[in-house]
């Protein structure tokens, strides 16, 4: 369990942790593991808005969350974000099997197109805009939310999902991830929500919409990136993270009464 822990950080974030996965075997150990990392990026966020709520602006500390979310992980969902989008931007030319094979490519160019900065920049806007709306509301325990449910749906899709070609990162993920991996993840994360509630109160009836409005927006989305790409890389997983993340924040800032 420690090990796995280790791995799943080491993987998920760029601190220097120096603890890598020497075979595919460790990085599975480190599957299960991965709401676990999301958990505590959103602790690391709200101990950040504990520091900081009282001495800076709450836009400021929008600014400062996302900058600290950003040292932790790097660009790496990011990436793929902006991957994915300059890809499925492609509108191809009718031959099924072309196209695929030209969106792919568009997703390994280490260029970035327009889609994709659009897509970042939004993307990068709208947590600075959610960060400010849910400070407003003065609950920052829900900042954990966001991280652990996008990290937990990751998990679901290596499950359920199948690779749009048989190497690179996605392919790896989504074959390492068997029924014993998902259901090891699942208890580690009914064990952090379980947590969660206990300390927090939170309504299970907000928790229901968020799961529901998670589960329906990413099934679209990863239906959608399996038929333009016939299954799922590394860099759809990444955008899915991203996307995740926006539909928690979203219904957090927007729709969410603090109780």
């Amino acid at each position: 369990m420690f090990y796995g822990t280790l791995f799943a950080l080491s993987f998920l974030w760029r601190l220097p942790l120096r603890v890598y996965p020497q075979s595919e075997r460790d990085f599975q150990k480190g599957i299960p593991f991965f709401p676990l990392a999301g958990f505590l990026e959103g602790l690391f966020l709200f101990l950040t808005t504990q520091l900081l709520f009282s001495r800076i602006s709450e836009v400021l500390l929008s600014i400062v969350l996302v900058v600290v979310l950003l040292h932790i992980r790097g660009i790496f969902h990011l990436d793929g974000l902006g991957d994915t989008f300059d890809a499925l931007s492609y509108r191809g030319n009718l031959d099924p099997k072309e196209d695929k094979e030209k969106r792919l490519a568009i997703m390994k160019d280490s260029t970035i197109g327009v889609a994709g900065v659009l897509a970042i920049s939004l993307a990068i806007i709208g947590k600075v805009s959610l960060f400010n709306e849910i400070l407003k509301k003065g609950a920052f325990y829900v900042f954990i939310l966001p991280y652990f449910f996008s990290r937990l749906f990751l998990v679901y899709w290596l499950y359920r999902g199948k690779p749009a070609k048989e190497e690179g990162l996605g392919y790896l993920m989504i074959s390492l991830t068997n029924l014993k991996i998902f259901t090891y993840a699942m208890i580690v994360s009914a064990f952090l929500l379980g947590i969660f509630l206990m300390l927090t109160k939170f309504d299970m009836r907000d928790l229901f919409w968020i799961l529901i409005s998670n589960a329906v927006i990413l099934w679209y989305f990863k239906r959608y990136c399996e038929k333009r790409f016939s299954g799922l890389t590394g860099d759809n997983l990444g955008a899915l993270v991203i996307l995740s993340e926006l539909i928690t924040l979203s219904y957090l800032g927007v729709l969410w009464q603090k109780p």
